[in-house]
């Protein structure tokens, strides 16, 4: 328990640093920023076992969207887009749903009567 205590402080503090690296690589003019997070997100994830694996393509896909969603505000050309950055919408075509949303059908006269 203690190595494992021990483990976790360490590996927040190295993190906590590479953040800071990183912020002031984003500051300095002429560097240019590199991904150094996505080969330690993928170290992280290995060591999830399926399920908990398919939680997190979940949250991060959620995450991801919501991201793009925030930058788009920024960029006019992709304010005619949004409807692609809808982090709801199912890509995979499940139970007969579609990606288009459908309005909702107006209750018939006749199944109201039968009350």
């Amino acid at each position: 328990m203690r190595e494992l205590a021990k483990s976790a402080f360490s590996f927040s503090w190295a993190l906590s640093l590479l953040g800071v690296d990183q912020a002031i690589h984003l500051a300095r003019p002429g560097h240019e920023s590199k991904d150094v997070f996505a080969p330690i997100t993928q170290v992280a994830v290995d060591q999830l076992d399926e399920s908990m694996r398919a939680m997190y393509r979940f949250g991060d896909k959620m995450q991801t969207s919501m991201v793009d969603m925030a930058f788009s505000w920024m960029d006019p050309n992709a304010m005619a887009n949004l409807n692609k950055l809808n982090p709801f919408r199912s890509t995979a075509k499940c139970c007969g749903d579609s990606d288009e949303t459908a309005e909702p059908s107006e209750p018939s006269k006749e199944s109201n009567n039968q009350e």
